[in-house]
């Protein structure tokens, strides 16, 4: 199922001090992984996009990885 920009919620923009370094990491490389994702998706043509969208409208490639990262890690901590 791929994850619209539109579909989540706003998130906040800093981590608060206090989290396991092990959820940063998982944060650091999940960005990691959506920003390339994001530049692939950029440079391939519109019809062979997976995310979707008619290649009009775009948020920066930061704020896409950063949306897709907050959406996806922490599930990865729900019991």
């Amino acid at each position: 199922m791929a994850i619209g920009l539109m579909d989540t919620a706003p998130v906040s923009r800093r981590v608060s001090r206090n989290v396991p370094p092990g959820y940063r990491l998982m944060l650091f490389v999940g960005f990691l992984t959506f920003l390339n994702a994001a530049i692939l998706k950029r440079v391939m043509p519109w019809r062979w996009r997976v995310f979707g969208g008619s290649g009009t409208e775009y948020a920066s490639i930061f704020e896409e990885a950063r949306t897709r990262t907050y959406s996806t890690v922490p599930h990865a901590f729900m019991k």
